[in-house]
């Protein structure tokens, strides 16, 4: 999913997406702010047009207003310790009807997706490769 609402997912990570997708359509760095509701959804956006838009802010200002409103100690904490406790077996049950190398690679995704939230130390090959 490219979209960022706030709850879920890391906005660096969609910003990154964002990058790439202005740079292919011709999106300038100027108009960055104007382009940026495209890929809020859920309360990500009803925050953005709430509070956010209308205010003549700059692009990098908005960003950190979305990190600082969604991107919380709290979340991560609670992220950190769901994701400390996973496993595979959690995954099986949810779907036992799938191979366990599908299973496996679902564990594996969900993994590397909350990985760019939980605390800096966090983030290496190394902690994916040993959770798995």
């Amino acid at each position: 999913m490219k979209e960022y609402c706030g709850e879920e997912g890391v906005l660096d990570v969609k910003l990154l997406i964002f990058y790439a997708n202005c740079y292919t359509a011709g999106v300038s760095r100027a108009s960055y702010t104007a382009a940026f509701s495209k890929i809020l959804t859920g309360e990500g956006r009803t925050f953005y047009f709430n509070k956010i838009v209308g205010k003549k802010n700059s692009f990098e200002y908005t960003v950190n207003l979305m990190k600082l409103e969604f991107e919380t100690e709290h979340r991560q904490e609670r992220i950190t310790i769901g994701w400390e406790n996973v496993k595979l077996e959690d995954f099986n049950k949810i779907d036992p009807e799938k191979k366990i190398v599908e299973v496996f690679e679902i564990m594996r995704k969900y993994l590397i997706n909350d990985q760019a939230i939980l605390r800096p130390e966090m983030n290496s090959d190394e902690i994916i490769r040993d959770k798995l």
